[in-house]
C-alpha cells in the first residue's frame, strides 16, 4: 500500500492474544508496527485503538515528550499524537519492542520476530521527519488504520 497525499497507512497483519503486528507506510518508508491486542471491552493501556482515520498532531508537553526530547535531542519537536480516537486519549507513535512497551501506543520497528519488533529507534527516526513535515503542511497529516488480520 502506498501513501496518498498526506495520509500514512497502517495495515494490521496478524494478531495474538498479546499484540497486533502491522506495516506502516509513511511516505515511501515502511516499518513494522506493534500494538496491543484487540479486546471487545477496552482495558486501559492494554487494548489497541479502533481502525479508522485519525489526524496527527504534535504533543510537546508531558513526561513522554521530555524523555524523547532527551533521547532525540536534535530532532524531537513533540510526540506524534493520534487525535480524537474514540475511547482513547494520548495515543502516540513510539519506540519499543513488545506489547509490554506499548501502554496503548503504536510502536515502530525495522524488523519483526514473532510477537516483537526490533531496531525501534532507527524506525522512529526514519519516519519522524517526513511525518512532521506533513503535519506542518497546510493539509495536515492523517493516519489510516485498516484491519487485515484474523484475530
Amino acid at each position: 500500500m502506498s501513501g496518498q497525499g498526506n495520509n500514512i497507512y497502517l495495515q494490521r497483519k496478524t494478531s495474538s492474544e498479546f499484540c497486533t503486528i502491522g506495516r506502516l507506510d509513511a511516505f515511501e518508508n515502511q516499518v513494522w508496527t506493534l500494538e496491543n491486542a484487540y479486546r471487545e471491552h477496552p482495558v486501559f493501556g492494554m487494548t489497541r485503538i479502533p481502525a479508522g482515520r485519525y489526524r496527527l498532531e504534535l504533543e510537546a508537553s508531558g513526561g513522554q515528550h521530555e524523555r524523547y526530547s532527551a533521547k532525540f535531542q536534535n530532532t524531537h519537536r513533540g510526540m506524534i499524537w493520534l487525535r480524537n480516537v474514540p475511547l482513547f486519549e494520548h495515543v502516540y507513535l513510539c519506540i519499543g519492542s513488545t506489547y509490554r512497551d506499548t501502554h496503548g501506543c503504536i510502536l515502530v520497528g525495522m524488523t519483526r520476530d514473532g510477537d516483537s519488533i526490533a531496531h525501534s529507534e532507527m524506525a522512529y527516526m526514519l519516519i519522524y521527519r517526513p511525518i512532521i513535515r506533513a503535519i506542518d503542511s497546510p493539509q495536515g497529516c492523517y493516519i489510516v488504520i485498516e484491519d487485515e488480520e484474523t484475530a
